[in-house]
């Protein structure tokens, strides 16, 4: 179970919030102690967090976000990669989703449905009906089509966040 941490922090004055994506791991009936994944997750002065979990061929892949450096702007999404057979968070080094998903804004929240292949996330950086908006885009990793509003009811003049799909 991937979830994360934060912190508030004064800084020059002002109070800014540091988060980082942790795992514990259920054995039987009991939880593990909290793991923080590895620094170049969570790197320094940096905030990683809004982690999504999907299994493909072996592969774990870990869909973030986060304000680290080479990003586009402001909050982007992330992914790494680690073999579901190893027990150690030994994740491959993030790589950004690219131009199609992130803007000079924020994009957080993300949600990957396997099923019809599509990454759902809010943007504040793409035209919206108002703060963050819910966008949807066909692909994987680093491969995306072009991201779509989804509109209203999904979409409002406040901020909208936090999609899943349900069955």
């Amino acid at each position: 179970f991937y979830f994360t941490i934060c912190k508030s922090e004064e800084s020059w004055g002002g109070l800014t919030t540091k988060c980082q994506i942790f795992v514990t791991k259920r054995s039987g009936k009991t939880w593990s102690a909290p793991e923080k994944l590895p620094d170049y997750i969570n790197e320094a002065n940096v905030t990683s967090t809004h982690p999504y979990v999907v299994h493909e061929n072996g592969t774990e892949i870990l869909y973030f976000s986060s304000n680290r450096s080479g990003g586009k702007g402001g909050m982007d999404i992330w992914y790494s990669t680690r073999e579901i057979r190893s027990n150690a968070n030994d994740f491959t080094l993030p790589v950004n989703t690219g131009s199609q998903i992130n803007t000079l804004g924020d994009e957080i929240t993300p949600y990957y449905d396997q099923l019809d292949g599509t990454l759902y996330f809010s943007s504040n950086g793409q035209i919206t009906i108002g703060g963050q908006d819910i966008y949807k885009s066909k692909g994987t990793r680093a491969n995306w089509g072009k991201p779509d509003n989804m509109g209203t009811p999904f979409n409002s003049p406040a901020d909208d966040f936090f999609f899943i799909k349900t069955t």
